[in-house]
């Protein structure tokens, strides 16, 4: 498949063409008070809920088994009347914005500020968080959520919470856009997120906006739309580590990032970007669109497009190469895993790409199609466990995760 990404031509195996299924849900019955108080520790802000929504299909769980949530204040339950407590609180959070000012400030150092100025927004502004459901697990509570997304609209999203206190680690996940799978939304790696639960992890998966419904396919490879939905999910991704470092409940210092495919040159770019992550989990994605360019594939596309709008498409959204962030991605950890199947990424393709990222970084190639397999699962959940120091898992527990399901090519 043949498409503009990120401001140049992507040759990702059918990773690109998406048709999104819709459920219109009605309200369930209401959250019991045990779930309401779980999901108070959710955010540091007062949220409503929208009583009908639509989003991907979630297996049954979303339209068998999620209970709606009614309104109330999804995180801060601290008396307002107890005037000592909150001056401590105010304190904490100006310590804590003088924190990420400086983390901020020294993300942008080690980049030109005029690449880090084109992913600005408002951090100030709300998160308006909608609670719209939850789903109790043995060892976790997944809750469906909205948050708004910087660029319009909002962020659909699963929150998977651990039993407990914390503080815990938390873990962002991108999905795939695999043309013909089930999974190429924020359900792919929702079993995985429950699994690291035990270890205790906070995970939140998003549909990226050419997953979330509305969002109209377009088969011209010049459409600028590409570029920029890949804009905005970089901006929601960064939105998304707002939403988890709101809780009481997760570290800020212990925050990751997986993302495949598509998902992996988001998170490629946000390692040079964002300095909240410790570490980043890229799987099966391209690491530089300047390495892409060269390619016999790019070229040959060029040529069949017309170089001169193809070019003009390409400076206007250099930008977005992640090459220009992920060779800055230091002092944050990056875990890259290949697959030696790719048709259009050869092993050799792939470690050129595999360069071009900052020390430290560790890279591995498995013997698997673009969906990776249960060797490569292993591995990703051992580099968290060692990255973010978090409870080890039994190896029975991990292989009860299901294989992401890679169905045939259509082409």
């Amino acid at each position: 498949a043949q498409s503009i990404h990120s401001g140049v031509v992507r040759f990702v195996e059918t990773d690109q063409q998406i048709r999104i299924v819709r459920l219109s849900l009605k309200p369930a019955q209401h959250l019991s008070e045990d779930a309401r108080r779980e999901l108070g520790r959710s955010t540091r802000a007062r949220n409503h809920l929208s009583q009908t929504h639509r989003v991907p299909p979630f297996a049954v769980c979303i339209s068998e088994q999620f209970s709606v949530a009614p309104r109330y204040d999804i995180v801060n339950r601290i008396q307002p009347n107890r005037g000592v407590v909150m001056r401590t609180i105010r304190a904490a959070q100006l310590l804590f914005a003088i924190g990420i000012l400086a983390i901020n400030f020294s993300a942008s150092f080690a980049q030109d500020p005029d690449l880090v100025r084109h992913f600005d927004y408002d951090q100030k502004a709300p998160l308006n968080i909608k609670p719209l459901g939850v789903q109790r697990r043995a060892t976790a509570t997944v809750y469906n959520i909205a948050y708004d997304s910087p660029r319009g609209g909002v962020v659909p999203a699963y929150l998977v919470v651990p039993k407990g206190r914390g503080p815990f680690a938390a873990v962002i996940w991108g999905h795939w856009y695999w043309q013909n799978s089930s999974m190429r939304n924020r359900r792919q790696f929702l079993e995985e997120a429950i699994v690291l639960a035990q270890a205790g992890v906070v995970s939140l998966l998003t549909d990226g906006p050419i997953a979330r419904p509305g969002h109209i396919e377009s088969k011209d490879p010049l459409d600028e739309r590409v570029a920029t939905d890949f804009l905005q999910q970089v901006i929601d991704m960064r939105r998304g580590v707002d939403v988890l470092v709101a809780r009481r409940d997760v570290n800020p210092r212990r925050i990751a990032f997986v993302g495949h495919s598509y998902n992996a040159g988001v998170g490629a770019l946000l390692s040079g970007l964002d300095r909240r992550f410790k570490c980043f989990v890229l799987m099966a994605g391209l690491m530089s669109d300047e390495i892409t360019q060269q390619t016999k594939d790019f070229q040959d596309f060029r040529r069949q497009v017309g170089p001169d709008k193809l070019d003009a498409l390409i400076a206007k959204y250099a930008y977005l190469d992640q090459g220009k962030y992920v060779s800055h991605a230091a002092p944050a950890v990056v875990l890259l895993q290949f697959s030696n199947q790719e048709k259009s990424m050869p092993p050799e393709l792939e470690r050129r790409h595999a360069a071009i990222v900052s020390e430290p970084k560790q890279v591995k190639f498995y013997d698997a199609p673009h969906a990776l397999n249960a060797e490569a699962r292993r591995d990703r959940i051992q580099f968290l466990i060692e990255q973010l120091k978090l409870k080890p898992l039994p190896e029975a527990v991990i292989a009860s995760i299901p294989n992401l399901y890679q169905p045939p090519d259509p082409q």
